[in-house]
């Protein structure tokens, strides 16, 4: 028998030796505490769902060396390129839209995002593992660039002449390179590219369909960008980026206004913008030109990280 010292001080201590139970009985006082292992186990295991959607294989890929500004993207948990919402408490039905915070002229993350890429295109880039320049090996001029301009200086050559290198004909090199790294305002009287506004113009006009797709790739591979915040039905949330992150945009290389020597209407093109005039035998371009113009997709980092919402349980 335990020692009766072991007991609560409250504990009754009554003999129960002689007590037989017998019908609805309450339970005899017991004499002392016991401690008992039951030696008994069960396992229970909950289902949680998960986004199955992945990152989307890309093609054609050009990695560029110059960062993009988280802020371009995600600033703060109002401001935000991409929201997301579970209108229905199903995760299966997780919906996104394009923040109104990203919009032109409105606040400064779209601003953000359009001098953030202008600087991405203008800086170098590698196209070692993109068509056509793929081809080139061993060639590293036309595989690495300085920037988009010149990429799409060797890609006009190639299709035009037949090799990347063969730039020496196109007599407005320079303006060509320059004109697709400017924006309008950088370009002067030429004007520009424009390829960050158009870039973000893009992102801005996305479809809910589209940045759904978006946001459960994200939230697919690190479902951790929602902490801090309560899932609570219809109230949207921002999407988050991070530094090292890495976005993809896509650019079309459409056909290029062609002018050969003194045979244009117009004069000859020496600005690089396209439509200074039109050679009698733009055959040149028609015949080698792809029907399909051409695509590159720009493999972008995130890079100046801004301080994310504190993690809560």
């Amino acid at each position: 028998m335990s020692d009766p010292s072991n007991n609560p001080p409250d504990y009754t201590t009554t003999d129960v030796s002689n007590v037989s139970i017998s019908g609805d009985a309450v339970s005899p006082q017991a004499h002392n505490r016991v401690t008992v292992n039951l030696h008994i186990n069960v396992n229970v295991q909950g289902n949680v769902d998960i986004f199955t959607a992945s990152g989307e294989q890309m093609k054609n890929v050009v990695v560029c060396a110059q960062k993009l500004p988280v802020a371009a993207l995600y600033q703060s948990a109002s401001v935000s390129a991409l929201q997301f919402y579970e209108p229905t408490g199903v995760p299966g039905e997780i919906s996104g839209n394009v923040n109104a915070a990203f919009a032109e002229g409105t606040g400064t993350i779209f601003g953000e995002f359009e001098t953030g890429m202008q600087t991405v295109v203008a800086a170098t880039l590698d196209a070692s593992g993109a068509a056509p320049f793929s081809t080139y090996t061993g060639i590293s001029k036309v595989q690495k660039f300085a920037s988009f301009g010149d990429l799409v200086l060797s890609l006009y050559a190639h299709y035009i002449f037949g090799h990347a290198a063969a730039t020496a004909a196109i007599d407005n090199d320079t303006n060509l390179v320059a004109y697709m790294n400017s924006s309008a305002a950088e370009g002067g009287a030429n004007g520009g590219a424009d390829i960050g506004l158009l870039l973000a113009r893009a992102l801005a006009a996305l479809s809910p369909e589209v940045a759904t797709t978006i946001v459960r790739q994200i939230q697919a591979q690190d479902p951790s960008r929602t902490r801090g915040l309560g899932n609570n039905q219809d109230q949207a949330q921002a999407v988050v980026f991070a530094a090292n992150d890495t976005i993809f945009v896509q650019i079309t290389v459409e056909e290029p206004s062609l002018s050969v020597g003194n045979q244009t209407t117009g004069g000859q093109n020496t600005s690089g913008a396209p439509g200074a005039g039109t050679a009698a035998n733009t055959n040149l371009v028609g015949s080698a030109y792809p029907a399909e113009n051409p695509f590159v997709t720009l493999q972008v980092t995130l890079g100046a990280p801004v301080l994310l919402p504190a993690f809560t349980l």
